[in-house]
């Protein structure tokens, strides 16, 4: 089964926050490793980015910090979704993910933060 897993960047480390990103990079998982890995970015308000990183085929979603209602929409689009990781570099928390090894936290944004950073 293919999987494609989405991180919200800003300079190529993890963003702060899921809503306040514009580049997500997306990495095509295999059988077990990477297959494929590409940067993706959008100009949509961040209510809309549930509806877009679904459209990519993304299955799960790997944050920092994420609103409430983002996760909703996200699970309606049958979309995991982890949030709360520690580390700012994307590759290590996707190797971490195919470990199961991933650290994440139940701590959830309530509001829409500002888009810059």
């Amino acid at each position: 089964m293919v999987r494609k897993i989405a991180v919200p960047v800003v300079n190529g480390k993890v963003s702060r926050s899921f809503e306040r990103s514009r580049d997500f990079m997306l990495f095509t998982i295999g059988e077990k490793d990477v297959i494929e890995l590409e940067l993706k970015s959008t100009l949509l308000q961040p209510e809309y980015f549930p509806f877009w990183i679904a459209g990519l085929g993304v299955t799960d979603l790997i944050a920092r910090n994420i609103i409430s209602s983002s996760i909703r929409k996200l699970n309606q689009y049958k979309i995991n979704v982890f949030v709360g990781v520690k580390s700012t570099d994307p590759e290590s928390l996707v190797k971490d993910y195919l470990q199961g090894t991933l650290e994440t936290s139940d701590i959830v944004g309530e509001g829409i933060p500002l888009l810059s950073g």
